[in-house]
């Protein structure tokens, strides 16, 4: 099964322009980001949906932009999170 989705992913790496590689690439990142800001054990109080998308973005995208405050409302693990996507992003 690996071996399947690597010769997969090859395959379609090696068909892409170097653009259209950075664009996936980002989205990527953020979708990766916003499903593990998304699950119950990286936040101390409820997030919305909305709040967490924004800020996986704002992460990757390296603007620092937040419309919640980061330290009250996600645990140490979430902030690794977000610290991390930063640096993914930079």
């Amino acid at each position: 099964m690996l071996d399947k989705f690597k010769r997969f992913y090859i395959k379609f790496q090696i068909g892409q322009s170097p653009q259209a590689n950075l664009v996936w690439g980002f989205f990527l990142y953020v979708l990766l980001g916003f499903i593990l800001l998304l699950l119950p054990w990286f936040h101390k109080n409820p997030v919305p949906v909305i709040d967490n998308l924004f800020t996986a973005v704002s992460a990757v995208s390296t603007t620092g932009l937040v419309t919640i405050n980061i330290f009250e409302n996600y645990t140490f693990f979430g902030q690794l999170i977000i610290l991390s996507l930063f640096q993914i992003g930079g």
